[in-house]
């Protein structure tokens, strides 16, 4: 795991319910990224 992968699962800590497209936005990265991880 990188950075990445601990920055969205953080995220997802949170709020497990919150859409790929707005974890995508925050992050920097595209939706599909944010999918595969």
């Amino acid at each position: 795991m990188d950075a990445l992968d601990y920055r969205i699962l953080t995220q997802l800590s949170d709020n497990a319910r919150r859409p790929f497209a707005e974890l995508a936005r925050e992050l920097g990265v595209s939706q599909p990224t944010v999918a595969e991880r």
